[in-house]
């Protein structure tokens, strides 16, 4: 998939360079006879219900636990899924149908496809957004679950999808719920160019080819889609059948009702380790000494072993940010994760008050990966200033880790 570059923010040209980054969004019929009845009706009896037993009423299964997580986290993926799928075909569609109706007119069919092109790369740009949009929404839905158990054939399974991960161009390293949303929307997306432009429109390619647009579709180039398994590549793992209950199973020539205890097979299976802390907050501090500051922007690094929701310049990432200078302005932030390694871009403009040196954002975390989260794996840049007199420079950026266990 094309991978469109988002350029870092640098020093502030007055007020352009933090405002370039803030401006980043059936009842049926009732049948009646007309013929009289032959017989009288029989008078139906009602069936008496079971009832519960004397001591109290049935328990009913409760909505919290593991099984509610594994379950809110699968029919988010899947209507997550539903959506991009329909979005996909939706905007290739129209990008073919405009291409395809160019070759119809040999006389015509160069300009007419260099005016379709432009509206072509609109869809694909707007799909790019899709499946970022669907990678934070996976992220979200499975978040009560570890990413061990995401991954663990004896979880989830989602493991068996890294070798697709690794075969999509360019590929993508599953390190955290995001990325692993990334990866899969990719894949559903390549598989519903492969059905649309091998079966459904026999001349998408040319289309394409004529538009000039074929850098832009994902995966279009390839024989197959990323999600066909090579040659000699393994299926997806087969369950362990579970005895049949009233079955005692025997192992060690145990015998039903009496004689020694089964022996287990293989090792006990290990844990699955969750996140190592709950969340972490960073504070980042400016240190300039001018007092008509009226422009700063900065970037944070952080690791892959935390995460915000959302992407991009989106309300959840905005949500996570917090202004602390007491100066009301234009202040955005954009989240940039994919490619790795990770990081935040932050800008604050004033209209008339001046900027304080001291605390100038906090952001909130979520912790993802299973490793330990330490103060020393995030790092930030140093601010970009700009005064109402019209100087640029740059202020050393300090920070503070605050780990939640």
């Amino acid at each position: 998939m094309r991978s469109r570059h988002r350029r870092r923010i640098g020093a502030i040209g007055l007020a352009g360079s933090v405002l370039a980054l803030l401006t980043w969004s059936a009842i049926a019929s009732a049948g009646l006879s007309s013929r009289p009845p032959i017989a009288p009706t029989p008078v139906r009896t009602a069936t008496p219900r079971p009832q519960p037993p004397s001591g109290g009423p049935t328990p009913r299964p409760t909505s919290s636990g593991p099984i509610s997580q594994v379950l809110s986290c699968q029919q988010g993926v899947a209507a997550a899924a539903g959506v991009l799928t329909t979005s996909a075909r939706r905007l290739l569609g129209r990008c073919v149908a405009l291409g395809s109706a160019c070759l119809d007119d040999p006389e015509t069919k160069d300009s007419c496809c260099t005016a379709a092109a432009p509206t072509c790369d609109q869809n694909m740009d707007l799909l790019d957004d899709a499946v970022a949009a669907f990678a934070a929404q996976v992220r979200q839905a499975c978040l009560g679950i570890s990413f061990d158990r995401l991954m663990d054939s004896s979880g989830l399974g989602y493991d068996y999808m890294v070798p697709a991960c690794d075969r999509l161009e360019p590929p993508v390293e599953v390190k955290n719920r995001k990325k692993l949303g990334t990866c899969l929307g990719r894949l559903l997306v390549e598989d519903v160019v492969h059905e649309l432009t091998g079966t459904e429109q026999p001349r998408a390619l040319d289309a394409l080819l004529c538009m000039g647009v074929t850098d832009a579709v994902p995966g279009v180039s390839r024989d197959d889609p990323a999600t066909c398994v090579a040659r000699g590549g393994s299926p997806p793992p087969s369950p362990t059948p579970s005895p049949r209950p009233g079955l005692t199973p025997s192992g060690g020539g145990a015998t039903p009702g009496g004689g020694s205890s089964p022996t287990p097979q293989g090792p006990t299976p290990a844990p699955t380790q969750g996140p190592a802390c709950s969340s972490v907050e960073v504070t980042l501090t400016t240190s300039f000494t001018q007092t008509d500051v009226f422009g700063v922007s900065g970037r944070l690094n952080y690791p892959t072993s935390v995460d915000l929701p959302g992407f991009l310049d989106n309300d959840q990432v905005l949500a996570r940010v917090t202004n602390l200078t007491g100066v009301n302005g234009l202040f955005g932030v954009r989240d940039d994760d994919d490619p790795p390694p990770p990081f935040l871009n932050f800008g604050l403009t004033s209209g008339g008050q001046p900027i304080p040196a001291g605390p100038f954002v906090s952001v909130r975390f979520d912790c993802v990966g299973s490793g330990a989260v330490e103060a020393s794996q995030f790092s930030c840049d140093d601010f970009a200033v700009a005064t109402f007199s019209g100087s640029e420079s740059k202020s050393p950026c300090s920070l503070s880790v605050s780990v939640q266990p």
